[in-house]
C-alpha cells in the first residue's frame, strides 16, 4: 500500500466528512493578521490565490522544528509553492531564537495561543495542538491537512495538494 498516498486519501475524506472542507475555515484564515518575530503585522489575505502549506508549530513540540524543514525542502523544489510556518507561542523572547534555529527562508509569523488555537480549529484540528499543517490550492479550497509529524513522503502529500 503506498502510505502517503493513502493518507491524503484518508484526510480526504476526513475533510469532506467534517465538513472542514468547506470555505467558512479558510476564509476566517485569510482574515486573520498575524505577526512576524520582529513584530511586523502581516495579512494573512496576502497569501490568498497562491498554492499554499500552512504548517503551525509549538516551541515545545519535539517534532514540529523537523516539519518546518521538510516543508522549506518542498517549497525550494518547486518554486510555485508557498509555505508559511506559524509558531504558536507566547513568549516573545523566546521567539526570536526559536526562529532563527529554524533556519529556513519561507515565513515564520507568531500567533499567540489563543488565536494559533482558534486557527488551527476553524482549519479542521478540533484538538488545536500542533504538529498540524495544512494545504490550501490557488482557488482557497482546504486540500489537506494532518495533524501529525511530517515525514519527507507527507511533506510531499502536502504540497502536491496543494499545487493541485
Amino acid at each position: 500500500m503506498n502510505f502517503p498516498r493513502f493518507r491524503l486519501f484518508f484526510s480526504s475524506l476526513l475533510l469532506l466528512a467534517t465538513g472542514m472542507g468547506h470555505a467558512a475555515g479558510v476564509d476566517s484564515f485569510f482574515a486573520a493578521g498575524l505577526e512576524t518575530p520582529n513584530g511586523q503585522a502581516v495579512a494573512l489575505d496576502s497569501f490568498r490565490g497562491k498554492p499554499l502549506v500552512v504548517n503551525f508549530i509549538a516551541r515545545t513540540c519535539e517534532s514540529c522544528a523537523t516539519d518546518t524543514r521538510e516543508l522549506a525542502r518542498q517549497r525550494q523544489a518547486n518554486g510555485k509553492l508557498t509555505v508559511v510556518t506559524i509558531l504558536v507561542e507566547e513568549n516573545q523572547e523566546a521567539v526570536a531564537d526559536h526562529v532563527k534555529a529554524l533556519g529556513v527562508a519561507h515565513p515564520v509569523l507568531i500567533s499567540g495561543n489563543r488565536k494559533g488555537v482558534w486557527l488551527m480549529q476553524n482549519l479542521g484540528n478540533p484538538r488545536g495542538k500542533a504538529p498540524f499543517a495544512v494545504a490550501i490550492d490557488k482557488t482557497g479550497k482546504l486540500a489537506f491537512s494532518t495533524p501529525e509529524a511530517l515525514t519527507a513522503a507527507t511533506a510531499a502529500s502536502v504540497a502536491e495538494a496543494a499545487l493541485k
